[in-house]
């Protein structure tokens, strides 16, 4: 699954604040893996490896991490009026609302529940393969989105769109949910800005291509390719895709809801807000969001354990998923598509 969201200045600080101070701490729960340089456009700026504290803030903001050049300059807060309507008083009025500048996109590829749950409580080589499935999946769907949606605007209006050198982005892998819960998912932070091919200059991405053009398929790509990574590593079978998405064969509706409180979280926000769909969703999660607390992984994992076999995934059930042969391992490549022969496409 693939979910986008807009960040402004400052709101990477969570991503940064998530990180282990070490290793020790990280195997013991206390924070998540560090932050890795993704994008072609972040290979042009010199940016590789891990992600340094700070580096990230000082992207967004439009400046280069390590050589304090300014790259673009983000627009200003803009104050504007919004008129209101209320339909059941008939009654107008007049707010204010503060426009923040886009400083970059959250684009989070997320496993299947059942998939965190196999991450979560299998063995160490189970945790290496449907970890390096996970990456191998949105590294595809990343280089997907990259040579399709990596567009900016120039000209009057911004008429004239360009295919720009690529994407600018740290990747942020986390283990849980805000609800505690096994959530196998990486944060790819694109900062909002890309490389024109035409003057060089750093400009603002398209952001209806990120958001709304190829978010579904790149989702889609992503999914798929994680399936076929994970079938070929670990002989898993998978319930027949609805809209992209399949859990594991053999797992039960209840076995995934007990571990989905995060889901629940946001489905009772919607019951008292207007509005429905993708973006009513989005806000929702804004809203129920807490801060995540350092944990006792090896506490945590024994209570998931527990209440995973409460609703059959026992021991014996993840030795059974995991019992079929398994088949040589795929290279990094296999599921992504054809490059498009025209900017304008889609």
């Amino acid at each position: 699954m693939l979910s986008v969201a807009k960040l402004s200045p400052g709101q990477e600080a969570y991503y940064e604040k998530s990180v282990a101070a070490g290793l020790d701490d990280y195997y013991a729960g206390r924070g998540e893996s560090p932050g890795l340089w993704a994008g072609q456009g972040a290979g042009a700026l010199g940016l590789d490896g891990v992600v340094q504290p700070g580096e990230l803030g000082t992207l967004l903001q439009g400046v280069h991490p390590r050589g304090a050049e300014r790259l673009r300059q983000h627009p200003r807060v803009r104050t504007v009026r919004v008129e209101r309507i209320d339909p059941e008083a008939g009654t107008r009025s007049v707010i204010e609302k503060q426009l923040r500048p886009v400083a970059g996109f959250d684009l989070v590829f997320s496993c299947p529940k059942s998939v965190s749950l196999l991450h979560a409580l299998g063995d160490e080589h189970t945790r290496r393969q449907v970890n390096e499935a996970h990456t191998s999946a949105w590294q595809a769907a990343l280089g997907y989105l990259e040579q399709e949606a990596c567009i900016t605007r120039k000209g009057r209006n911004g008429v004239e769109r360009q295919h720009a050198q690529g994407f600018v982005a740290a990747a942020f892998q986390h283990r849980t949910s805000r609800a505690l819960d096994p959530h196998l998912h990486t944060h790819v932070i694109v900062a909002n800005m890309a490389r024109s091919p035409s003057d060089g200059r750093y400009r603002a991405l398209d952001g209806e291509a990120i958001l709304k053009t190829y978010r579904l398929a790149t989702g889609y790509l992503y999914e798929a390719q994680l399936r076929h990574q994970l079938t070929a590593r670990l002989g898993l079978s998978w319930q027949t895709p609805r809209k992209g998405y399949a859990e594991l064969a053999g797992t039960s509706r209840e076995l995934i809801d007990a571990f989905s409180r995060r889901r629940h979280d946001i489905a009772e926000r919607l019951n008292t807000v207007d509005g429905d769909g993708f973006y009513a969703s989005q806000r929702a999660a804004l809203e129920t969001r807490e801060r995540k607390e350092p944990v006792d992984l090896a506490q945590l994992t024994e209570e998931w354990r527990a209440r995973a076999a409460e609703h059959g995934l026992t021991d014996q059930r993840l030795t059974e998923l995991l019992a079929q042969p398994q088949p040589p391992q795929p290279s990094a490549d296999v599921g992504r598509l054809p490059a498009s022969s025209s900017p304008n496409a889609g």
